[in-house]
């Protein structure tokens, strides 16, 4: 073989080595390539399923965080009512007690035998008669609404005060036991409580608030038959009324 045709192979053999290495080059740059796409495709999907998981997480933290906030606020809430509660309680425990009293002293001295009917002023002890169970009526009326107002009427203290006022118009509404004149129907306890209402000075709250007449108010609104009508069955009960 001559020098030249041994020069041409070695030419041929140089030029598909070079060939063969581009090619491997090349090949071996889009395996990288397809590697680093595969590898990119990876941490894309593992950066989704872990933002995924995060939003997940946060959501129900946040959602356990509102549950928390709410129970603690239904506990202020309901902290709130019991309070209330015994602040009404205890700002018409004295009222409520005083006018019971006087009604249920007035009660007994008419109805035992010989009862005491006024003597020389039976018109006063008439009047005052109605007055007391008026007064007594309508701080029930007061008691009924301050409950309602605040919400209390699911409160232990309030649901056991309301039981007994509850007995108490039972009481005052049946004929069944006495057979007397001195009852009073539910209905009529309410519009009588309802007229002995007067609204309280200085209000604070955002409902109007109330306290009962006196006697004198008493006596000066049953000038009024739109008034003393409620109290006929009753004062004709205590005695007939004077005629001038």
């Amino acid at each position: 073989m001559s020098s030249n045709n041994i020069a041409i192979l070695i030419a041929c053999i140089s030029g598909a080595v070079s060939l063969t290495a581009a090619f491997g080059v090349e090949w071996l740059r889009q395996r990288s390539n397809r590697a680093k796409l595969k590898q990119d495709k990876v941490l894309a999907d593992l950066k989704l399923a872990q933002d995924k998981e995060l939003e997940e997480f946060r959501n129900a933290g946040a959602l356990a965080l509102e549950e928390v906030k709410d129970r603690l606020a239904r506990g202020r809430e309901a902290a709130t009512k019991v309070e209330e509660a015994a602040r009404l309680i205890t700002r018409y425990r004295d009222p409520l007690l005083r006018s019971a009293y006087d009604l249920q002293s007035r009660i007994y001295n008419v109805c035992r035998p010989g009862g005491f009917r006024g003597y020389r002023d039976p018109e006063y002890f008439r009047l005052n008669t109605m007055f007391l169970f008026g007064e007594f009526l309508g701080w029930l009326e007061i008691i009924r609404r301050e409950i309602q107002f605040l919400d209390l009427g699911a409160i232990q203290a309030t649901k056991d005060l309301s039981r007994m006022l509850q007995g108490i118009q039972d009481q005052l509404s049946t004929t069944s036991e006495l057979h007397d004149e001195f009852y009073l129907y539910r209905g009529q306890q309410r519009a009588i409580g309802e007229l002995m209402l007067v609204r309280a000075d200085g209000q604070t709250t955002a409902w109007p608030r109330y306290e009962c007449i006196g006697y004198a108010a008493f006596v000066a609104a049953h000038e009024d038959p739109a008034f003393a009508k409620w109290f006929i069955r009753l004062g004709d009960a205590i005695g007939p009324a004077s005629r001038e």
